[in-house]
């Protein structure tokens, strides 16, 4: 159902390819194919070398079940989106709920940070399948979060809210595999 959704929200799309790995050379499989912006949030307060960045601890769903995240923000494009343009829309779906005064949140991509790459591997959301990651990471400065350590998030969803708890913590990008972020 999960993956339903997704690729019909232009999220991921499925696509049959060659099976190298079986002897028969009509077989195929599925790929799924999405593309993801992981971005590092700085406070512009931090320093260029300050490791500290907003990490999602957890997710609530509004089933009440909660996931443990560890990771930064992180967001599938949409069908035909630019990177630049998911990086204003991650922080207003996943951020803005927790904008002080009502303000709008204020983002300053860092340009020198941006890296892309392209992963594959067995997707740990559906088991079984392989899943080709077109993967954009950025860092950033946001502007009018909280001023305290850790904070909470309400994301409305067409499924219900989405709770996070988030908190800025010490994180280094990996050098060797960026990863599905």
């Amino acid at each position: 159902e999960d993956l339903l959704h997704e690729c019909r929200a232009g999220e991921s799309t499925l696509a049959g390819a060659r099976d190298s790995s079986n002897p028969d050379r009509s077989a195929r499989r599925a790929i799924r194919t999405v593309r993801v912006l992981t971005l590092r949030i700085r406070r512009p307060e931090f320093t260029d070398d300050d490791t500290r960045c907003l990490i999602e601890i957890s997710q609530t769903f509004a089933n009440g079940k909660t996931r443990s995240r560890m990771r930064p923000l992180s967001e599938k494009l949409a069908a035909g989106e630019r990177w630049r343009d998911c990086v204003a829309r991650a922080v207003r779906e996943e951020l803005g709920s927790t904008a002080r005064d009502g303000h709008p949140l204020e983002i300053d991509i860092i340009d020198r940070t941006y890296v892309h790459a392209v992963s594959e591997r067995e997707s740990t959301s559906y088991p079984g399948l392989t899943s080709r990651f077109d993967l954009h990471r950025v860092d950033a400065v946001v502007r009018g979060l909280p001023h305290t350590d850790e904070f909470d998030s309400i994301e409305h969803t067409a499924r219900g809210d989405l709770r996070a708890r988030w908190a800025f913590m010490p994180f280094v990008w990996p050098d060797e595999d960026i990863g599905p972020g």
